[in-house]
């Protein structure tokens, strides 16, 4: 199964919430996009490294950083759902 880590280390600037909103919308679009099957989305207690204005996600063997609520779409669209061709919806984000 294909994992997918979302560091949910917090901070005194809030970054716990924005995790708990990243991990929520991650595993959404999984279930949206018909994923439950191939891809799993955990919680992490650290990656790491930070962010300077979101979370680190890791996708497969590579981190991201600064992934927010407002742009979790788009990364699991670019980094997610083209390693599963002809999968998902096409209009993610």
């Amino acid at each position: 199964m294909f994992e997918v880590l979302v560091c949910m280390e917090r901070d005194e600037a809030g970054e716990g919430q924005m995790a708990e909103e990243v991990l929520a919308r991650f595993q959404a679009l999984v279930q949206e996009n018909g994923l439950t099957e191939q891809v799993a989305v955990q919680p992490a207690p650290s990656l790491g490294l930070r962010g300077a204005d979101g979370v680190t996600v890791q996708i497969g063997a590579n981190l991201y950083t600064s992934v927010t609520p407002d742009n979790a779409d788009y990364v699991f669209r670019e980094y997610v759902l083209h390693i599963f061709p002809g999968q998902g919806k096409d209009d993610v984000g």
